[in-house]
Order: structure tokens, then C-alpha cells, then sequence
């Protein structure tokens, strides 16, 4: 038998403190190889000839991360003379890709992600194309967790282009929720033709009509100006525009808004323009007789809703659009007693936000089935010019809830850093009303946007004890 030759290990000095111990992870370890290019035995050459740029990596990762890589792995791809020695390493060439790109993506295959929403839309597209579903999960998650009003058109343009449904789901519920921020934004100018049409013909599109038209207006001038024609000149503008006015809700406009924001820019042909005239001013309660009921061709849906005939056979919905709407409750329950008599009450507010105010709430009686007869007026806060008012609006307060609303006919358009006084009038044979005290100055409408009311005393007969919310629209 032969001598036997003890196993000598390497000694403390030369495995002292290892990257493998160092290193707790396997993604650390990942990294540490290809930062370092250890045991590369690949190198793609990104970019055309003669200037391409080596990015070196290991065959076993490509080929657990992507079948495209696999492929060009195969002996048809290296070439079947090629030597196994250690030595030689693959070469696959990518002419057509950008090596800065290239790089993120195979980092992506070791422990890398994307730092910036342009860099993680370019790398899912590119992650697509060489069927990468690890980097195309990494790209959603990271978009999802950081889009934004600046960006979320852009996301669904490119989730829209790669067919990502889940991408998309998000994203459209983003622009359908925060469009009445995108529209003041300009970003709706970012949609193509049939993009701006889907989104249009949405009912739960959070967006005020007149924002809406504006918005519009502004894609059509550069509509015009993309097709080489003068954009000042209304009859180009009108073109373009042809089959997106009837997904506009002219109808759910004010009349001023109407004139002031619609008429006057002259690009709504006339047979249309007086017949939304017509519409608007006929009264609310015999509107219904200049109107049809008919199935909506822009809508997936069974339920009626109300479509208001053109002479020009174009017709406008007057359903108004489910706007989402936020609640502002500023006071506490806090026992009842109170005593109105028959005058109006007071009080003066500001928001640091434009919105626009669809309600006011009210304490209800303390008895049960109490009819009562209520009036209520947004003025400036000298008192001297009214912006809207229900008058003498009855309700029959039920012991089922604390509070009872009164809605405006028409949200109120109320400016940020402009002092309001509200004005209320409450009648009728119980005067025994549920009070508060104050509950909160902010209100969170989303993780990016937080609104503060202030309250102060009105010029004349002031209190704010039995208005405990307000809800309105951004």
C-alpha cells in the first residue's frame, strides 16, 4: 500500500476573513462575483462593431433566467468547432442593444433592480424581449411603488406596448382616480388618439367636465401642430376634435362654464353649441322632456342614462360622471340643546387646495322624524356676492345617523387662500339640535396630497356648532 499524504489546508493567514463568510447572502455573494467578474465564462458584446462593449457573465445564470439566452447558447449559436477548454469563453453578440441596459439587465440577474422609472420602462421592455419574467416582476414592482402624476402615462403607454395587464389595471386606475390633478398637469396631452377616446368614454373618470374640455382643447391645438397646420385657427382645431366631442359631458357643464371655457374658443360646431345652450337653460325639472333615454354607445352597460339629442345626429351624455368625493369632518358630536330660532347662522373658512364643494353636513334633530326646512349660501367673505345656495330645501331628519346632507345643484368652485363665508338656516317645529366641538384641521386625500381648513368668525352672527362636515371634490 502507498504512503499516505496528509491533506494540507491553506494556511490561517490565506482564508482569513473571506468574501464567502463576509458576505451573509447569496445576493451579496452574486454581487461580489459579478462586480469582480470571478469564474466568468461568457462575454455578450452589446452595441454594433466595431465599439462594442464586453459585459461578462456566467452561462448557468443566463440560461436560468432567460430561454432567449438558452438558445443562443446552443451549439448552432457558439458553433460546434468551438474548444471546451476552461480557457474560451462564449461569445454572444447583441448589436442591436444598449450596453448600459444590457448591464442593468444581467445585474438584474444576479441581485441588481431599477433606480429610476425611465431606466425600469426601458429595462421592461427589454426584459420582455429576452422573456425575463424574474427582471419583468422586479421592473412592475418598482413602477407600481413609484408612479406619480409625471410619470403614469408614460407607465401605461409601456405596460399598454408590452401587453402587462397587471401594469396596466394599476395604472389606469391611477389616471382614472387623480385625473382631475393630470388634466391641470398637461399630462393628458401625452395620449395618443385612441388612448384619449378609452379614457373619455370612462364614467368613473374623476374629472371636472370643463377641466376635462380644457384638457382636451390643449391635445387637440397639438394635435393640429403634429400635423403641420395652424393651431390658431379654430375650424383646425374642430377637425381633429370631431369624434371626441361626444365623449364630453357638455351638458354636465354650468352654463357659465359652458360660455366662458367652451363657447368662446369657437371650436364646438353651432347646431351643437344650441342645443347644450337649449339644454342647459331649461329648468332641471322639465329637462327630462328635451331629452331621450337610450342605451349609451360609448358605455358597457345595461342601466338608461340620459342622452341629449343633436339636430346633427351627435349626441351628448348627460350622466354626470362619478366623481369621487371626499368627506371633511371637522367636528365632534357633543350633546344637543341648542336653539336656532329662525335667523341665519355664519361662519367664515379657507383651504390651502382648490376644490370644489358638493355638500354640507349638518346635526340632526334629537327627535325622531322631524321635518325641517333648511337653507344654505357660499358667499365671499364680505358677505356680498353668492356662489351657490340651496333655498329652502325640506328633509326629514331620522334617528338613523347623526348627520343629514344638503347638496349643492352644481359643485362650487372654491379657490385655496380665499376666505369663504358659509351661511345656513335652519326651521322648523323642534329646535332641539345635536352640536360639536372641534375634531380636525387636515385631511389626508392621498399618500401626496394633505389639505388644512381654517375656520374663523364670520362678520355677523357667527357659529359653527351644527356643521360638522363638508364634502367635496378635488
Amino acid at each position: 500500500m502507498g504512503e499516505i499524504i496528509p491533506l494540507v489546508v491553506g494556511s490561517p493567514q490565506k482564508f482569513e476573513n473571506p468574501w464567502q463568510i463576509q458576505m451573509k447572502t447569496l445576493e451579496e455573494k452574486w454581487a461580489h462575483v459579478l462586480k469582480n467578474e470571478l469564474y466568468t465564462d461568457t462575454v455578450l458584446l452589446v452595441g454594433p462593431e466595431p465599439s462594442s462593449v464586453s459585459v461578462p457573465c456566467h452561462k448557468v445564470i443566463l440560461i436560468l433566467h432567460s430561454p432567449v439566452f438558452e438558445s443562443m447558447l446552443s451549439l448552432r449559436w457558439a458553433g460546434a468547432g468551438k474548444s471546451n477548454s476552461i480557457s474560451t469563453k462564449d461569445e454572444i453578440h447583441l448589436p442591436e442593444d444598449d450596453p448600459g441596459l444590457i448591464k442593468l439587465l444581467i445585474s438584474c440577474f444576479y441581485n441588481g433592480k431599477p433606480t429610476a422609472v425611465d431606466e425600469a420602462l426601458d429595462l421592461l421592455l427589454l426584459a420582455k424581449k429576452y422573456i425575463c419574467p424574474h427582471v419583468v416582476t422586479k421592473c412592475i414592482q418598482f413602477l407600481r411603488s413609484s408612479s406619480n402624476e409625471r410619470n403614469i402615462i408614460q407607465i401605461y403607454q409601456t405596460a399598454y406596448l408590452v401587453d402587462e395587464i397587471e401594469l396596466i389595471k394599476h395604472a389606469e386606475n391611477y389616471i382614472l382616480s387623480k385625473a382631475c390633478h393630470l388634466v391641470r398637469l398637461g399630462e393628458f396631452s401625452r395620449f395618443n388618439y385612441i388612448q384619449l377616446k378609452y379614457f373619455l368614454s370612462h364614467d368613473d373618470l374623476n374629472v371636472d367636465e370643463v377641466d376635462l374640455f380644457n384638457a382636451v382643447y390643449r391635445w387637440g391645438q397639438l394635435e393640429v401642430t403634429r400635423n403641420d397646420e395652424d393651431s390658431t385657427k379654430p375650424e383646425n382645431i374642430s377637425h381633429v376634435l370631431e369624434h371626441i366631442f361626444p365623449l364630453i359631458r357638455f351638458p354636465c357643464m354650468s352654463l357659465e362654464d359652458f360660455t366662458v371655457h367652451v363657447v368662446s374658443k369657437n371650436v364646438l360646431p353651432l347646431e351643437q353649441t344650441v342645443q347644450v345652450y337649449k339644454f342647459l337653460t331649461t329648468p332641471i325639472t322639465k329637462r327630462k322632456d328635451s331629452i331621450c333615454s337610450e342605451l349609451s354607445s360609448q358605455q358597457n352597460t345595461t342601466e338608461e342614462v340620459e342622452i341629449l339629442p343633436l339636430e346633427t345626429g351627435i349626441q351628448f351624455n348627460t350622466q354626470a360622471r362619478s366623481r369621487k368625493i371626499f368627506s371633511y369632518i371637522f367636528k365632534r358630536l357633543k350633546g344637543y340643546g341648542f336653539n336656532f330660532g329662525r335667523k341665519w347662522q355664519n361662519f367664515s373658512f379657507q383651504v390651502d387646495h382648490d376644490i370644489k364643494m358638493v355638500s354640507i353636513g349638518f346635526f340632526r334633530s334629537v327627535k325622531p322624524n322631524v321635518e325641517i326646512t333648511v337653507g344654505v349660501r357660499i358667499m365671499n367673505y364680505d358677505m356680498t356676492e353668492v356662489y351657490g345656495q340651496v333655498k329652502d330645501e325640506s328633509i326629514i331628519c331620522t334617528l338613523d345617523e347623526d348627520i343629514f346632507y344638503v347638496k349643492f345643484p352644481q359643485p362650487i368652485r372654491i379657490a385655496k387662500e380665499t376666505l369663504y363665508t358659509i351661511s345656513y338656516k335652519i326651521q322648523g317645529e323642534d329646535t332641539l339640535y345635536k352640536y360639536g366641538e372641534p375634531m380636525q384641521v387636515q385631511l389626508a386625500c392621498s399618500t401626496d396630497l394633505k389639505l388644512s381648513f381654517c375656520f374663523k368668525e364670520a362678520l355677523t352672527d357667527t357659529d359653527l356648532d351644527q356643521v360638522p362636515e363638508f364634502c367635496f371634490q378635488l
